[in-house]
């Protein structure tokens, strides 16, 4: 039996929401987490070099999705369910904006400053954030409703799910129609088999990759828009996130209870990691084994895999101020030979986080 360890220093001491967590995002410089949850509907901007929190702000509605529309915590967007769009500043809320129908989440295309947000019909809604106006929507078949989106960090593609199991992918440049179509019907097998995530390779601009209401991911080559690599998960579940760790060819897949971490060539499951509740969202740090994931508990779950990555700078801080918990936490940072967990039993007993 292992030897366990306590840390009673947390790295983040406020990182915790009255009822649940929905969504934790990074910041594009590295410096920041934002998160959000219930109850009430709330955000919470985390200072990762200092390890505290930055601010809190309370919400008028539940938040559905939000992008980070600048390099830091600056300016954010969000989406909320009573379709409401909501835009803050440094200082607090400055510009809300109703749409004209319920959307799903929310899409920025950085590079021309603009925001899409798929409709739950047939219509993906297009704000130009630089002139403060709405483009010409992007429309489907009628018979379509969209499911999820994503978007290329390095073509700008727009990648659109449908609840019929296929994968709309739009040029910005071209608005009268998708320049191309997957249909994962005989890949899979399942007609139905809505899409319910995408996410693009941040370095590979043709590799694109979906996960399916049946439990499925399929890595796509758009360059012929055929599929690369099918992996099954065995639950059959519906598969909430994809992330892409390109350096260690791993991809980070998850259901509602579990996380699998398998190789991106052969398809070949190397980790699996359970979760006491139901996955809302997961966060993985950037050029780090370090993941934080939203659950439906007040406190968020955290792994750190040492064959992601190193551990990152900042959870060293917390060991500044106190030499004898630092010695404890080298020792435990030496034990990271593959994974360790902190979950609520260490949050309970006073250990970081």
């Amino acid at each position: 039996m292992k030897k366990k360890v306590t840390i009673k220093q947390r790295i983040i001491p406020e990182f915790f929401f009255p009822q649940t967590i929905q969504k934790i995002k990074e910041t594009r410089d590295s410096k920041f987490l934002l998160a959000t949850g219930l109850y009430p509907p709330q955000i919470k901007c985390f200072d990762l070099n200092n390890l505290t929190v930055k601010f809190k702000r309370h919400l008028d509605y539940e938040v559905q999705d939000f992008q980070i529309l600048t390099s830091n915590w600056e300016k954010l967007v969000f989406l909320r369910k009573d379709r409401y769009l909501e835009f803050h500043s440094k200082s607090g809320c400055h510009y809300q904006l109703k749409l004209k129908s319920q959307t799903i989440d929310l899409v920025l295309d950085p590079i021309n400053n603009i925001l899409y947000s798929p409709s739950t019909s047939n219509e993906i809604f297009r704000l130009d954030l630089s002139e403060g106006k709405f483009l010409q929507s992007l429309k489907t078949d009628p018979e379509v409703f969209l499911s999820c989106s994503g978007i290329s960090p390095v073509s700008n593609l727009i990648g659109v799910g449908t609840s019929l199991g296929y994968t709309q992918f739009w040029d910005p440049r071209i608005l009268k129609r998708p320049v191309g179509v997957i249909n994962n019907f005989s890949i899979t097998g399942k007609n139905k088999n809505s899409v319910t995530t995408i996410r693009f390779n941040p370095q590979v601009n043709y590799l694109c990759y979906t996960g399916h209401k049946y439990g499925q991911t399929i890595i796509w080559d758009l360059r012929s828009f055929g599929p690369i690599l099918v992996k099954k998960m065995k639950k059959r579940t519906p598969i909430k996130t994809i992330r892409v760790n390109f350096k260690k060819n791993t991809i980070l897949t998850s259901d509602e209870k579990t996380i699998s971490l398998w190789d991106e060539k052969t398809g070949k499951t190397w980790n699996i990691i359970g979760t006491q509740t139901k996955i809302n969202h997961i966060c993985s740090i950037k050029n780090s084994g370090f993941i934080f994931i939203a659950t439906e508990n007040p406190f968020p779950e955290t792994r750190f895999i040492q064959n992601l990555g190193e551990f990152p700078r900042w959870a060293l801080n917390c060991t500044l101020n106190n030499r004898k918990e630092g010695k404890k936490f080298q020792k435990l940072k030496k034990k990271f030979a593959t994974e360790k967990n902190f979950g609520k039993k260490e949050l309970n007993s006073g250990s970081f986080l």
